[in-house]
C-alpha cells in the first residue's frame, strides 16, 4: 500500500506542477543556460521543481556536462523519495567509496536496493561518469520492470527494450554507451514519472 500511496501522490504533485507550468509556458527556464524553447527544459524545470535535480550555486544547469555514477545514485534517491534513509547510511560495501565520501548512503541505498551495482563486489567507480545505458537500466529497474528486461535479454538490450516500450528513452537520440550528459539524464528521468507498474 505505501508504494501506491507514493505514486498517487507523485502523480497528484506532478499534474499539479504541469497543470501551474503550462500557465506560464512561456517564462523563461529556471535556469541561463537552458533556452525555454530546449527540448529538455520542460524536464529540467519540473525536475528541479520536484527537487531531484538541481543546478549550480550560478544558476546554471550546465545541460552538456555529464554525470558521476555517484551523482546518478543521488538522482535516483531524489527520484524514489529514499534520500533521507540514504543520509543516515555511513558505511560503504565499496573499497573505493570511503565511509567519509559525500555520497556514501545514496551509494548503499541504491546498491542495497539492487537498483545499481558496482563493477564487482569491491569496486563501485564512484565518479566515473555513468553511461546512458546504465542510467537506462536503473530506470527501468525502479518502475518495476527488471524481470521483463531479464526476460527481454538482460544487460543491456533487454533494459534499452523495455525502456524504449515503456517511453522511458522518448527524446533520446544518443548512443547507449555514450557517457550521459545532464539533459538526457533530466529527460530519462522526466519520462520515467510517466511510468507505472
Amino acid at each position: 500500500g505505501g508504494i501506491l500511496l507514493k505514486k498517487l501522490i507523485v502523480s497528484v504533485l506532478l499534474i499539479g506542477m504541469m497543470l501551474s507550468q503550462s500557465a506560464f509556458a512561456a517564462e523563461s527556464s529556471h535556469f541561463s543556460d537552458v533556452p525555454s524553447n530546449a527540448s529538455y527544459a520542460e524536464a529540467v524545470n519540473t525536475l528541479a521543481d520536484m527537487g531531484i535535480l538541481n543546478g549550480d550555486k550560478e544558476g546554471r544547469f550546465n545541460p552538456d556536462k555529464t554525470i558521476t555514477r555517484a551523482e546518478a545514485a543521488t538522482v535516483i534517491c531524489n527520484l524514489m523519495g529514499v534520500s533521507e534513509d540514504a543520509k543516515k547510511i555511513k558505511q560503504s560495501t565499496f573499497s573505493d567509496v570511503p565511509s567519509n565520501y559525500w555520497a556514501v548512503g545514496y551509494i548503499a541505498k541504491m546498491n542495497e536496493m539492487g537498483i545499481i551495482s558496482g563493477y564487482s563486489k569491491t569496486k563501485f567507480g564512484p565518479n566515473d561518469p555513468v553511461t546512458c545505458e546504465q542510467m537506462v537500466k536503473m530506470l527501468v529497474c525502479i518502475r518495476g520492470y527488471r524481470d521483463l528486461a531479464i526476460e527481454e535479454g538482460g544487460w543491456s538490450k533487454g533494459y534499452l527494450k523495455v525502456a524504449n516500450d515503456l517511453g522511458i528513452t522518448n527524446k533520446f537520440n544518443t548512443e547507449p554507451s555514450e557517457a550521459a550528459q545532464r539533459k538526457i539524464v533530466a529527460q530519462l528521468c522526466y519520462n520515467s514519472l510517466f511510468v507505472f507498474e
